[in-house]
């Protein structure tokens, strides 16, 4: 009963206003921040990178910099211990990399369009991301191949392969509607190099998990 009696407090930190459901960023985040306000109980406030947190009859004014600045919460929040740091944050979809200088944070850009500019945001995550989008060539079987340019196969499978996902992280539907075995995930690897799984042992196609996990980090080495 005590537990009950204490007011509850909700801050939220947004991100989800890009995609394709909204026709713009503005509308997503007063979408996504009417839903919150209508399904907690309680104070919600809602994470500004420019003002902190403000009640949602200020989302509106503040929209702007409401959205996608979740990346910024994480840095402030670190910043206040941590002066001079590199934070970086690899998610399902997308990873940040964020300068803090000084106890600020110190990033060269502001919104998504600015930070995908400056290298700040790269679309590489350990879950959704397609295969396709981390190189063009692979090396394969002593070869140097060329990637297939369909959605066969995203990073999930990679890293079932690679035995770094965590069940309650591999949170995605698989490419091919498919299940999650460590065979269904090396079927759809091997269909980004041309070659159906039987082709070769499953040791092969572990090998190649770790080419593709190789060229992931390669980009997050060139974007630092």
């Amino acid at each position: 009963e005590l537990i009950e009696s204490i007011p509850q407090r909700h801050a939220v930190t947004m991100t989800g206003e890009l995609v394709d459901i909204f026709p713009n960023r503005r509308t997503g985040v007063l979408q996504i921040a009417q839903f919150m306000a209508e399904h907690l109980e309680g104070d919600v406030r809602f994470y500004s990178a420019r003002q902190g947190l403000v009640d949602g009859s200020q989302v509106p004014m503040w929209a702007d910099s409401i959205a996608s600045a979740n990346w910024h919460a994480s840095a402030s929040l670190l910043a206040k211990t941590i002066k001079k740091a590199v934070l970086l944050d690899v998610g399902s979809t997308t990873s940040d990399l964020i300068l803090i200088k000084d106890g600020l944070v110190a990033s060269q850009g502001f919104n998504d369009a600015e930070r995908m500019r400056f290298d700040e945001l790269v679309y590489a995550g350990v879950v959704r991301t397609p295969l396709m989008a981390l190189c063009h060539k692979i090396n394969f079987d002593d070869f140097l191949v060329n990637v297939a340019a369909e959605h066969f196969a995203t990073t999930a499978d990679v890293y079932r392969l690679t035995g770094e996902l965590a069940l309650e992280d591999d949170m995605a539907d698989t490419a091919d509607g498919a299940g999650k075995t460590e065979l269904e995930s090396a079927r759809r690897l091997a269909r980004m190099v041309g070659h159906d799984v039987e082709g070769f042992e499953i040791s092969a196609w572990k090998l190649l998990a770790f080419e593709f996990k190789n060229a992931q980090l390669m980009r997050l080495q060139e974007a630092l």
